[in-house]
């Protein structure tokens, strides 16, 4: 049987749940258990502890959230060992601690022991702190008020010591600590180690819900205690008031500090006047007031040393993005692998199920978590929100598409303009680049969100120059050179020899020199229209004309109809990797009069120059191509004459076919999935540097 049992119960924390979790098991010389509760969380907490293998890690899981003191009674009736030690989720623990405090309970015979803290920022930067009252002076004050520094993660307390069930009183949830060391105090005085071995994190989320519930709490407090106060003891109320305040204060919640302060000043505690001159002070002070003030430096230090001892800790990225498809999957495994390497973990958040519609290229991934959408119409336009904000508002960062039509942009760049986290970066083109779908407002939206952003990943140099424009700080956009996974599709294409090209042929039913393809989305923006019309007069000119269309979606139907009529144009339904080469191979030109996109990539690996029309809308992967060196850009005023004309003078020139067909395997190894990885990778490591969460720099308080 392990020596001491402890208890984490985590909600919706995986980030700061895996400090805590490597504070535990970096015990030194103890033999321990622990158990994590997972009490309901929604945010990736289930698979982070699915992946632990440690064998003195036991995992339960509430399936709903039982709230503070619900979850740690789970762990607690689970526990096997004589001792109990809760840790906080968001707190952290010397490698010693609880070594020292099994000694000094040895020395002393207590049956329970807590020890100093120290308060610390997100960022394991310390605030303040100062060695806790010797036991004797902590058990005559305790029955009227609290004084255990760090709560429960503090203390380390024999099972058989606590009265009735043995459980936590579950009418509590912010008084739970006192409630405990009282009770124990009825069993015998306390032993301490003076040493800061708790890290008490300080952050926002700790007191958000504290004042509705704090006063009646109290008067339970009061009721069930009574016994344990003398006569000359009155119950004070003002000092827990001011401990409120104070909390408040640490976590940035002026408000409800002012109002803690009000309350204790009523309640008699005279000193809260003083120190409710802190909320007039600049709240850069504050640190420096707590450490000159009110803490100990050479005790602090003692902290400092074992804090700057703990692994850096891991970032969490949730990237969000309204669907996955199929060319994405490999991109966000890769960069998946690429963040961990430093020390980053990648979450992927897409609404597959309610926003994919009929597309049949839709990826997956084990690991995504797929969450759910809702479209509303606002002002005759639809607006889209997703359903997934327990998984995100913990994120180091998010990172989002940039599109007016998410409402969870607007809040993002809200909460940001107030100062308020998640930091997020935006992802795409800078602007709306179909004519068909942009509006005013839509873009003066963008405009707005993109200044609000903390950074940018721009698909392009154009993308980035258009952000820039815009008035963001170029030094925090990041061009990634957006690219699919063609190099298993380049590799196809290479390997064919003539054998393998005339079986194609064969296996197509092409019989000419003039063989053509498309390939992509079946949608109006290709200009599928303009498409055909061309072809029928490129067939005029050149009777051994063919076009093969490879791909699916809206408009497959009118295709059909065009089918049935036109010998020349046949569709081959969807090919991807080795089929894909095989077809390509047949072919001289790929043809994309509007919307080009990563087809340009494709047309890159398969040594198929593309010919895109000037007059047409196409996102900023076209900047790729180099006119006359790796494809061609028709300058045709968006009509089916010119860009026949053009295909005909292509098809026409073998020579010319060859150079393109060179220029463009030559750019295939510009622009490829690898290097984005590294691109994205390299930004995110730079945005969160941006975002002002160090890794490490916590001896003094003072940024490293």
């Amino acid at each position: 049987m392990p020596d001491v049992s402890v208890v984490i119960s985590t909600y919706d924390r995986v980030a700061m749940l895996r400090e805590a979790l490597w504070c535990a098991l970096a015990q030194r010389d103890v033999d321990l258990e622990v158990v994590v509760v997972d009490n309901g969380s929604t945010d990736g907490t289930q698979a982070y502890l699915a992946e632990v293998s440690d064998p003195r890690v036991r995992v339960i899981r509430n399936d709903r959230s039982l709230g503070p003191t619900g979850g740690r009674n789970t762990g607690l009736a689970a526990a096997v060992s004589p001792w109990v030690a809760f840790l906080d989720d968001d707190d952290l623990w010397s490698p010693d601690k609880l070594r020292r405090q099994l000694e000094e309970a040895e020395r002393t015979g207590a049956g329970w022991v807590y020890c100093g803290c120290v308060y610390i920022d997100a960022d394991r930067r310390i605030l303040g702190g100062r060695p806790p009252l010797a036991p004797a002076d902590a058990a005559a004050v305790l029955p009227r008020m609290y004084v255990v520094p760090a709560g429960l993660s503090g203390m380390l307390f024999r099972r058989d010591r606590v009265d009735g069930d043995g459980l936590l009183d579950d009418r509590l949830r912010w008084q739970t600590d006192w409630d405990l060391s009282l009770r124990l105090l009825r069993t015998g005085p306390p032993a301490a180690v003076s040493a800061p071995l708790v890290a008490y994190r300080q952050h926002a989320g700790q007191v958000s819900q504290a004042a509705s519930r704090y006063e009646p709490e109290l008067e339970v407090m009061e009721r069930k205690f009574a016994d344990l106060r003398q006569p000359d003891q009155p119950f004070d109320r003002g000092v827990q008031h001011r401990f409120v305040a104070s909390e408040a204060l640490r976590s940035g919640q002026r408000r409800m500090a002012l109002r803690s302060y009000a309350a204790a000043v009523r309640m008699g505690d005279t000193g809260s006047l003083l120190r409710s001159l802190a909320l007039w002070l600049p709240r850069r002070l504050h640190p420096w007031l707590r450490r000159r003030l009110l803490s100990d430096p050479g005790w602090l230090a003692e902290a400092g040393s074992w804090l700057d001892e703990l692994p850096a800790p891991r970032r969490r990225v949730v990237f969000v993005h309204r669907t996955l498809r199929r060319y994405r999957v490999r991109f966000f495994s890769e960069l998946r692998t690429s963040l961990a390497e430093h020390g980053v973990d990648l979450e992927l958040l897409h609404a597959n199920r309610d926003l994919g519609g009929p597309r049949q290229d839709a990826g997956e991934l084990p690991w995504a978590t797929e969450v759910r959408a809702r479209s509303l119409s606002l002002r005759r336009r639809q607006v889209i929100w997703l359903l997934g904000w327990p998984l995100m508002r913990s994120a180091d960062l998010l990172v989002v598409e940039q599109a007016s039509r998410l409402v969870l942009n607007v809040l993002l760049g809200v909460r940001r303009a107030l100062g308020v986290p998640p930091p997020y970066a935006l992802w795409g083109h800078g602007m709306n680049f179909d004519p068909g779908t942009a509006s005013r407002l839509g873009e003066r939206v963008k405009r707005w969100m993109t200044l609000r952003a903390d950074w940018w990943f721009a698909y392009t140099r154009g993308a980035a120059d258009i952000v820039a424009g815009l008035g963001f700080p170029a030094t925090r956009i990041t061009t990634f050179e957006n690219a699919t996974d063609t190099t298993a599709l380049a590799a196809a294409s290479a390997r064919l020899d003539p054998t393998a090209i005339a079986k194609a042929r064969a296996d197509l039913g092409v019989r000419g020199d003039h063989t053509c393809l498309f390939l992509g989305n079946f949608a109006p923006e290709k200009r599928l229209d303009l498409l055909v019309a061309a072809g029928d007069l490129v067939r005029e000119r050149l009777p051994t004309f063919e076009l093969l269309m490879v791909g699916a979606g809206e408009q497959s139907d009118e295709l059909r109809r065009a089918v049935a009529s036109r010998p020349w144009l046949r569709l081959v339904g969807q090919r991807f990797g080795d089929d894909l080469a095989d077809v390509a191979s047949v072919c001289r030109l790929l043809l994309i009069p509007g919307w080009a996109g990563l087809s340009v990539v494709d047309s890159f690996a398969l040594g198929l120059p593309i010919v895109i029309s000037a007059g047409l809308p196409h996102p900023p992967e076209v900047e790729y191509i180099q006119h006359g060196v790796n494809g061609i850009v028709s300058d045709d005023e968006g009509r089916a004459e010119g860009y026949a004309a053009t295909v005909v003078e292509l098809l026409s020139s073998p020579d010319l076919l060859g150079d393109l067909s060179a220029g463009a395997r030559a750019s295939s190894g510009t622009y490829t999935l690898e290097a984005m990885v590294a691109r994205v990778t390299a930004g995110i490591v730079a945005a969160l540097t941006a975002v002002d969460r160090p890794a490490s720099g916590h001896a003094t308080g003072d940024r490293a």
